[in-house]
């Protein structure tokens, strides 16, 4: 058995707490200037009046676009996954992304996915949460945050899907459960896949976590940051059915254009 210093030794455990200082540092960095400066374009904040939220101004917010209406995005869903295939019932998004473009939004995405930002996420989420609650989206049993393998989370120190959701809890007041769907495979990402490369990457990828009891006859919400041809959220969605869940709906930050 390794010593105490050791253990403290290893690369693997070196190299997380580093990734973990300088998530600490990017957290810190930002919480000192999110009073003062927007996350997607870096204007200085003059007034309250400024601010859509703690890390946006307005000028940026206004700017992004809507996302089409959930009956478009189930249409747009099926389309990828007709019939049997499709193990979602409704799909939600607040705003349209188009991924070509260097826009506020696409760099927000990039913050709270890549770069740390966690509590954006969570600011984007409570954004989603209103729009759930706005539509009467609130009769679930729980929020399910696309789940993340271990290796990656070491990778980036935290999973941008639950911080979404606990933004959307601040809304809905709909737990949080981490531990119904686990991820089984480290994965590659999903950006550069074609449809059929995402299916077959994201194939067999998630099982039923500790707390499989609770999805029985369950009602659940499963959250992302972006959705595209919506595989991933698809294979979360059937791994609950297959467990035993009555109904999956699915809610992303934004939707790919």
């Amino acid at each position: 058995m390794m010593n105490t210093t050791a253990q403290q030794n290893h690369p693997k455990r070196r190299l997380a707490a580093i990734r973990s200082m300088v998530q600490s540092l990017a957290q810190s960095w930002l919480d000192i200037v999110s009073p003062e400066c927007c996350v997607a374009c870096y204007r200085v904040f003059r007034s309250s009046e400024q601010r859509a939220n703690n890390y946006l101004c307005q000028t940026c917010s206004d700017t992004f676009i809507a996302a089409p209406s959930p009956d478009e995005l189930k249409n747009d869903f099926i389309e990828h996954f007709p019939g049997d295939l499709c193990a979602v019932t409704n799909v939600y998004s607040r705003y349209a992304l188009e991924i070509q473009h260097d826009s506020g939004l696409l760099q927000v995405i990039h913050k709270l996915k890549y770069e740390g930002f966690y509590r954006v996420a969570e600011e984007m989420g409570y954004e989603l949460g209103t729009l759930l609650d706005y539509l009467g989206a609130v009769g679930y049993d729980a929020l399910v945050p696309v789940p993340i393998h271990n290796a990656r989370k070491r990778e980036r120190g935290y999973n941008q899907a639950e911080h979404i959701a606990i933004g959307v809890e601040r809304v809905v007041k709909i737990p949080v459960a981490k531990s119904l769907v686990v991820r089984t495979r480290y994965t590659s990402t999903q950006t550069k896949l074609s449809k059929e490369e995402r299916i077959k990457n994201i194939t067999d990828a998630f099982t039923s976590g500790k707390d499989a009891h609770r999805i029985t006859n369950g009602v659940f919400l499963v959250i992302d940051d972006v959705l595209t041809t919506g595989s991933t959220l698809n294979t979360v969605a059937q791994c609950l059915l297959d467990y035993g869940a009555r109904r999956v709906d699915v809610a992303t930050i934004a939707k790919t254009t």
